[in-house]
């Protein structure tokens, strides 16, 4: 189907003459040369991965029990999940921890690596070297279920860990659109301390919500529903101040939303409105392209 699983994008990184990848849906992690795709090696002990992440030659591998890929509306249980650290060149399994692991907030810095668990509804932060937790955040907006097709969204920029949640409170329906009033939370990546609060605008539709960070501005914008008046936001990283605000500035018909999670670049967010719309973040402008799709 088109709307889901929403953490397939998250099983292939590229880095190097090295593309990391599952090679089935229920398979295990394989590293292939890039130029060939000859497999150069398998990680034992990484059946049913979901999701890669590599940093600093360290792979951090989330895995669960079973896949997703027999529904694409299927609710997630809240089940227990893996976070694997594995040396990326030899495949040493360097730690492991087990918890209710969000899809698509696992993130990772220099010095630790970051989670939603979906149960207690927190931010947990582990030394990314060891694995130990070093703090949890206090209980955070969250959606009462998980769905494959959807996901909250958690970007680490600097020292802010920033947690959109699409809680989905308040909902709304009307002519098959739908109206939001999701929180946008930053924590302090040292203490889990939270810094500031704000709205989230709705921008996932049966797709993760949009969250970008440039230049120390934190970016969302609202293109869940044509309904809406594609208002753009963007949020000071470290004070939560509305720096800049600005809505459409094109009067075309908004078909509906294509169901894939947006994108960003340093000049634009590329939204998924009704096709990809490309926001000139400068010049506040919408080029508009309504006849493809992410």
């Amino acid at each position: 189907l088109k709307d889901g699983p929403a953490d397939a994008p998250r099983r292939l990184v590229a880095s190097g003459e090295r593309v990391y990848v599952t090679l089935d849906l229920d398979g295990r992690l394989s590293a292939l040369d890039a130029a060939s795709g000859e497999t150069q090696h398998e990680y034992a002990g990484t059946n049913g991965t979901e999701e890669i992440l590599l940093s600093n030659g360290v792979l951090f591998v989330l895995m669960g029990p079973h896949s997703l890929g027999d529904g694409a509306r299927k609710v997630r249980p809240a089940e227990i999940r893996s976070i694997k650290a594995l040396n990326a060149e030899s495949g040493e399994i360097l730690w492991q921890v087990r918890d209710v692991v969000a899809a698509l907030t696992m993130a990772v810095d220099s010095e630790r690596l970051y989670y939603f668990n979906f149960k207690q509804k927190k931010v947990f932060c582990l030394n990314r070297h060891t694995g130990q937790e070093e703090w949890a955040s206090k209980v955070l907006p969250a959606p009462a279920q998980q769905t494959s097709f959807f996901a909250s969204k958690l970007v680490v920029q600097k020292d802010v860990v920033l947690f959109a949640s699409g809680e989905f409170s308040g909902m709304t329906k009307s002519g098959g659109g739908e109206t939001r009033s999701d929180t946008l939370t930053a924590l302090n990546a040292t203490t889990g301390k939270t810094i500031w609060t704000d709205k989230h605008p709705p921008s996932g539709y049966s797709s993760p919500e949009n969250l970008f960070v440039i230049d120390s501005t934190v970016w969302c914008d609202s293109s869940s529903n044509g309904k809406l008046d594609g208002t753009v936001i963007g949020y000071d990283l470290h004070t939560g101040k509305a720096k800049r605000r600005f809505p459409q500035d094109q009067t075309n018909y908004w078909f509906h939303h294509r169901c894939y999670a947006g994108r960003a670049t340093s000049k634009y967010i590329m939204t998924s409105r009704t096709g990809i719309e490309f926001i000139d973040l400068k010049e506040e402008h919408w080029d508009i392209n309504h006849w493809t799709r992410g």
